[in-house]
């Protein structure tokens, strides 16, 4: 995966309310990205591990 850019554009308006330019401001939210989807790997697992749980507590509950 590349670099992850955020790019905002905001007009600049004339005294006669026409837009003469644009002033644009450029975030790099890579890592932001990055945690964000570690922390989506970490909460899938978790929810594995209780679904494991669960099925193992049932199985113990039918042998006992």
């Amino acid at each position: 995966m590349g670099i992850i850019l955020r790019i905002k554009a905001f007009p600049v308006f004339d005294f006669d309310g026409t837009i003469s330019s644009f002033i644009e401001v450029t975030e790099d939210i890579t890592q932001r990205r990055k945690e964000k989807e570690e922390i989506q790997k970490i909460r899938h697992l978790e929810s594995v591990g209780v679904l494991a749980g669960g099925i193992a507590h049932d199985f113990n509950n039918i042998l006992a």
